[in-house]
């Protein structure tokens, strides 16, 4: 599926495996992260709306301790 296109269905799709409306465990939360990035293969736009698709998470870790997600994406438009 397309990440821009189909986004509310990948969302759905994902939302059907997990069964959840709110994640507040971060270890549901590593799934969904999970489950999200093998089905937009990390392309998503995910510091502003925009029809670009120029940038793409790469890897995400969660301070489980904390309660932290942190991401990590990178700009694609010069390469």
């Amino acid at each position: 599926m397309d990440p821009i296109k189909d986004g509310a269905k990948i969302f759905n799709k994902i939302h059907e495996l997990t069964g959840k409306d709110l994640i507040t465990d971060t270890n549901e939360l590593e799934t969904f992260m999970n489950l999200l990035i093998e089905e937009i293969k990390g392309w998503v736009i995910v510091n502003f709306l925009d029809t670009g698709n120029w940038d793409r998470i790469d890897t995400f870790e969660i301070d489980h301790k904390n309660g932290r997600l942190f991401i990590n994406w990178h700009d694609y438009r010069n390469k």
